[in-house]
């Protein structure tokens, strides 16, 4: 069989799947249109690192409590979960979804293998945790950040943008037998 649609076209489609992504996410909305949202389920966390002075205001405001292991180890509860954890180390609670650092994301890519568009990852590290949010959950409650995959919305975006251009490289590339 032919090859019917050209891998111009292909590209151009997986560079516009790979830019609706990023949108949704950055709209906080996952490929099934569920918008997301931080845990408020509080945790526990070793009480350590940059953002020690922040937590130690935090719990003058009664948004993290201490305490010390068995073996002498600071740990903090959380009070308010991930979504007030953000806001105490100053990070927008209910917005810049999956951008801790933007790594993800950055990495996020695809490739044209025969008649197939491949989304992937850049780096195996990056992929990892992409597979951890994706796909078997987030944390103790396996919270699923449904990222990899476009909305109905979207979907329909892409087939109308790009449906014109596809039917004209089919015709140009279909051998006519007289």
């Amino acid at each position: 069989m032919s090859k019917l649609i050209s891998i111009n076209i292909l590209n151009k489609i997986g560079a516009r799947v790979i830019e609706l992504i990023n949108e949704q996410v950055a709209k906080g909305i996952d490929y099934e249109g569920n918008t997301y949202s931080y845990s408020t389920k509080p945790f526990s966390r070793p009480a350590r690192g940059q953002y020690l002075s922040k937590f130690k205001r935090a719990e003058k405001e009664n948004k993290v409590k201490y305490f010390k292991t068995k073996k002498g180890s600071l740990w903090m509860v959380v009070l308010g979960g991930y979504k007030s954890y953000r806001n105490i180390i100053g990070r927008s609670d209910n917005s810049d979804y999956l951008q801790d650092t933007g790594k993800m994301l950055a990495a996020l890519t695809y490739k044209v293998k025969g008649d197939k568009i491949q989304i992937g990852f850049t780096s195996k590290k990056e992929a990892e945790k992409a597979f951890w949010l994706n796909t078997a959950g987030a944390g103790k409650s396996k919270t699923k950040w449904k990222f990899l995959g476009l909305t109905d919305e979207n979907i329909d975006k892409v087939i109308k943008e790009f449906a014109e251009l596809i039917l004209l490289d089919i015709i140009k590339n279909t051998k006519f037998e007289v």
